[in-house]
């Protein structure tokens, strides 16, 4: 599925491994060793094939954690601590300040301006 490769203009294999890193935080994990398990490589062998694309295993969970942290925060209303876990990070303020670096914003102030909290229900009874 294409939604799930965060890298589409991405050479092989950055692209497919892409969806591999974005499947597996799904579930939570954001570790090297069980993506490589995943794509039936071992970690060396993964990080000299990513490195022959110019990416590194770093860069391709940066842009996926950065893609899914943008669509539950504009999509859902799952706390931001949730979010956090769900990436793979072991504290809220880590990803806040990863989420600063990448958007120049926190999370809480993202959502104001362009999630959930933005949009305006229309009053009971309304038409």
């Amino acid at each position: 599925m294409t939604s799930d490769v965060v890298l589409v203009g991405a050479p092989e294999p950055a692209r497919s491994f892409s969806a591999v890193v974005s499947l597996r935080l799904l579930e939570g994990k954001s570790d090297i060793d069980g993506a490589a398990r995943m794509a039936g490589l071992s970690v060396q062998g993964l990080q000299r094939r990513l490195r022959s694309t110019g990416y590194t295993y770093k860069d391709i969970l940066e842009v996926a954690r950065r893609t899914r942290a943008v669509m539950l925060l504009t999509q859902t209303s799952v706390s931001i601590a949730e979010i956090a876990f769900s990436l793979g990070y072991d504290e809220q303020a880590n990803f806040t300040r990863a989420f600063n670096r990448w958007l120049g914003c926190s999370p809480s102030t993202f959502r104001v301006q362009y999630g959930i909290d933005s949009f305006v229900l229309p009053e009971a009874g309304a038409n």
